[in-house]
């Protein structure tokens, strides 16, 4: 093996721990991660939850038990599926972050 590629900077996950290791920025950029990870998932939630919103008041007419009801009125029950509905969002998400 020649000295160049014995001395050569490795490229592998292990190297880089041995790197950050003195270094003390594995912890910022550990916090950089969770801080876009949590904006992420901050993101994910609103959108989802302004859009299921939308979705559910504009198909509240369509069924018997609030045809009649204004807006005002059935704004807790949609509000309620839509936080349902960001639920289930949030877990398609998750199991998609899974799939290698």
């Amino acid at each position: 093996m020649s000295a160049e590629r014995y001395n050569a900077p490795q490229h592998n996950r292990y190297a880089k721990q041995a790197e950050y290791s003195g270094g003390g920025t594995a912890s910022a950029d550990s916090s950089l991660v969770w801080r876009r990870l949590g904006r992420y998932i901050a993101v994910t939630v609103l959108a989802s939850f302004v859009l299921n919103e939308i979705w559910e008041m504009t198909q509240m007419f369509a069924y018997v038990e609030t045809a009649g009801r204004s807006w005002t009125s059935t704004l807790a029950l949609c509000t309620r599926a839509a936080v349902g509905d960001v639920g289930i969002v949030r877990g398609i998400s998750a199991a998609g972050a899974l799939n290698p």
